[in-house]
C-alpha cells in the first residue's frame, strides 16, 4: 500500500510504501519517499506538500506495479505528479500534461468551481488516484 503524508517536515512531505501478506500490513520493510532521494526526481522543500496524491498502478505497460506521487504545491503551487518505476522516476508538470504553464495540477479542495488557476479537470489528474 502507498500512502501519502503530504503535511510531513513543514509540508515537504513524504509517501510510505507498506508491505503486506496474509497477516496484514507491516512497517516491516516499509520504504519511505521524499524527493531528491531514492530515485525520486526534485528537491525537498517547505509547502511541496509531496504525498498529496497516490497511486500504485503498472503506469508503463510492463506488467510490473509503478508508483504516482503528486506533489500540489511544488513549483509554486502549479503541482507536479511523479512516475517512480524500478528506482527511477520522471516529473510531469502542467505543461508535460498539456496545460499551459501557471495553469496548476494540484488544486485545493475550494479551488473549483469558477477558480482561474486551478481548473477541475487538472486539479482531479494530481488529487485522485486510482488502483488496479
Amino acid at each position: 500500500m502507498l500512502a501519502g503524508a503530504p503535511g510531513d517536515d513543514s509540508g515537504a512531505g513524504r509517501a510510505f510504501l507498506l508491505r503486506g501478506g496474509a497477516s496484514g500490513l507491516s512497517a516491516a520493510g516499509a520504504v519511505a519517499y521524499v524527493e531528491g532521494a531514492g530515485g525520486v526526481p526534485g528537491t525537498r522543500e517547505a509547502g511541496d506538500r509531496f504525498g498529496s496524491a497516490v497511486t500504485v498502478s503498472d503506469l508503463t505497460g510492463d506488467g510490473v506495479a509503478d508508483l504516482g506521487i503528486g506533489a500540489e504545491g511544488e513549483n509554486a503551487g502549479d503541482g507536479t505528479i511523479m512516475a517512480l518505476s524500478a528506482g527511477a522516476g520522471a516529473a510531469y508538470g502542467p505543461t508535460a500534461l498539456g496545460s499551459p504553464a501557471g495553469t496548476g495540477i494540484g488544486g485545493r479542495p475550494n479551488d473549483w468551481p469558477g477558480d482561474v488557476q486551478h481548473t477541475r479537470a487538472t486539479s482531479d489528474v494530481c488529487r485522485w488516484s486510482t488502483a488496479e
